[in-house]
């Protein structure tokens, strides 16, 4: 099934005549001032096919009145929140481009980048030179064409804002949507669930694997690909959207076992880390401070993170670490995503004694 949006036709011209010195009537203009371009004929439009149109479509007007000669005619969609002119105007207009005139049709080509907004009707205005008024009172239904805008719900932001990351959810917004729905992006299919018939709303969901697990870094990484909706009668709508390859990762939560560790115990201190789509790219950063001897102690290691787990925990090996004096070493863990990063404020501290 599918919702019927009703437009209502507008139709505007412009009267326009020039005269010879004498008084005699202009070329190509009768004696009066009777109209050009259509003659004695009024303007009058009997169809519009299709009326379910989509951008890009070629939309024949059929009538009579028009101007054969297509570059003083002119054919513009409106939106507006009325069915009257100036509001259709006033609101939103979008030209299209005539391709051919006759004085009883007018063929022309729907803007390939129009959106529209769903709360508002959709007119269709044409303007030519044979006539000065215009009415509004033949309505006729149109359908909502498809249109759509897509984005991510990225709750991190992590490396490139303007990317959308594996995993992040996804979010389309437009008209025109008539289930069966799908979506594909770089060709692969998506799990987006569209709401309802001519819908404004879909989303879905990235897997984190969807693109490969390989891990990239970078904004330079980013690709430039293909979103494709697909609507239940067959017809589609490209765009062309910035991915980045990688999970977006993000680290929410550090914690460790306890807050003092003994040498002679053996016990490795258990770091625990929570968060999103952890990467093999994280670093700790551990720095040890002798409370007796003053001396201090700095070793970064490199996390083994593999497979973008929500949860990782690394033991410290307290054995590579050197042995405190009888006041024990006080030490703190930080952390930072990627080689070419920063550490940060301390997540972790504990106290070793012998």
């Amino acid at each position: 099934m599918r919702t019927i949006v009703s437009a209502f036709l507008v139709i505007a011209a412009v009267f326009y005549s020039c005269k010879k010195s004498g008084g005699a009537g202009g070329a190509g203009t009768p004696p009066g001032g009777g109209p050009s371009g259509g003659g004695n004929q009024s303007l009058a439009i009997t169809s519009i096919s299709p009326l379910a149109f989509y951008p890009g479509d070629v939309v024949t007007i059929t009538g009579t009145g028009f101007d054969p000669d297509m570059t003083k005619d002119t054919v513009v969609l409106g939106q507006g929140n009325s069915t009257t002119f100036g509001n259709l105007l006033a609101v939103n207009v979008n030209k299209t481009k005539i391709i051919s005139a006759t004085s009883t049709q007018i063929k022309f080509v729907t803007d390939s980048g129009l959106v529209v907004n769903p709360a508002q009707k959709i007119g269709l205005i044409v303007r030519v030179p044979s006539q000065n008024k215009f009415t509004t009172d033949n309505p006729l239904e149109v359908k909502r064409f498809l249109a759509f805008n897509f984005s991510s719900a990225d709750p991190y932001g992590k490396y490139c804002l303007i990317a959308t990351y594996a995993g992040d959810s996804l979010y389309f917004s437009g008209t025109g949507f008539y289930k069966p729905c799908s979506a594909t992006v770089d060709g692969q299919s998506m799990n987006i669930k569209f709401d309802a018939d001519n819908t404004t709303q879909a989303r879905g969901f990235i897997p984190i694997g969807y693109f490969g697990e390989t891990l990239i870094t970078g904004c330079d990484a980013n690709k430039q690909w293909k979103v494709t909706v697909t609507n239940g009668d067959g017809r589609t709508l490209t765009k062309t959207y910035s991915f980045h390859p990688g999970p977006n990762s993000q680290l929410s939560g550090v914690s460790l076992d306890a807050t003092a560790y003994y040498l002679s115990s053996g016990h490795k201190p258990q770091l625990k880390l929570t968060g999103y789509a952890m990467s093999s790219d994280w670093y700790i950063l551990v720095n040890g401070h002798d409370n007796n001897t003053n001396t201090t102690f700095h070793e970064e290691l490199i996390l083994p993170i593999t497979g973008y787990p929500s949860v990782f925990t690394q033991e410290i090996d307290l054995g590579a670490l050197p042995v405190p004096s009888s006041l024990g070493a006080d030490y703190t863990i930080q952390f930072k995503g990627g080689a070419g990063g920063s550490y940060g404020f301390p997540i972790a501290s504990f106290t070793l004694y012998n």
